[in-house]
């Protein structure tokens, strides 16, 4: 199994990400479930938005000449204030580096608060150029606290099928669902309102 890691040790910019709208800054704070102490996150600017696209970055994935083999994703997240705005994209497959536009093509799995800001609702969603649609959608069972969260996709290769699940803190939140549209990607990223906090990031095949 073949891996990569980004654990901020870096500025963003230093290790290879792109910023394409506002920006993201390092800050360290406590992992709760990480179990260790300063953390580094990478944390979007204090920007005002209407949701969570507010601040992007990407990064060349390895993985861009194809996702024909079984991937997962994993990463922290941390909310700041919860908002009704508040919100993290965190991209797996991109085909555009400046993600979160319309007319990109590709997956990504949003970390939202519910309407009444109790709880964390995670979506997978489907972009094919013309905005998201969603293949696994709805709220958990997770309540929203200002903690980090592990957040884990996996995209299991099963024939002509893509079988996809999302779990958080070890628990299966959503799917399977398959979904084979896209095999190519060649970004992942981050779309983030402010104050939002994305942590350690590892990608494995």
């Amino acid at each position: 199994m073949s891996q990569w890691l980004e654990n901020w040790k870096r500025p963003p910019t230093s290790s290879g990400w792109k910023i394409t709208t506002n920006g993201f800054h390092l800050a360290a704070y406590d992992a709760d479930r990480l179990a260790q102490q300063n953390t580094i996150w990478a944390e979007a600017d204090n920007v005002a938005g209407a949701n969570a696209n507010t601040n992007r970055m990407a990064i060349r994935t390895p993985l861009y000449q194809g996702f024909g083999i079984s991937v997962s994703w994993k990463f922290w997240v941390r909310f700041g204030v919860p908002t009704a705005t508040e919100g993290l994209r965190f991209w797996l497959m991109s085909r555009d580096e400046n993600v979160g536009t319309a007319s990109n093509q590709g997956y990504e799995v949003s970390v939202l608060p519910s309407v009444d800001l109790t709880q964390m609702q995670f979506r997978l969603s489907r972009w094919d150029g013309a905005g998201a649609q969603t293949v696994i959608s709805g709220p958990t069972s997770i309540t929203m606290d200002a903690i980090d969260h592990e957040v884990y996709v996996t995209r299991e290769v099963s024939g002509a099928n893509r079988f996809w699940r999302v779990y958080t803190d070890s628990l299966l939140v959503q799917g399977p669902t398959n979904d084979a549209t896209y095999t190519v990607g060649t970004f992942i990223g981050i779309g983030a309102d402010r104050r939002m906090c994305n942590g350690p990031i590892v990608l494995q095949w």
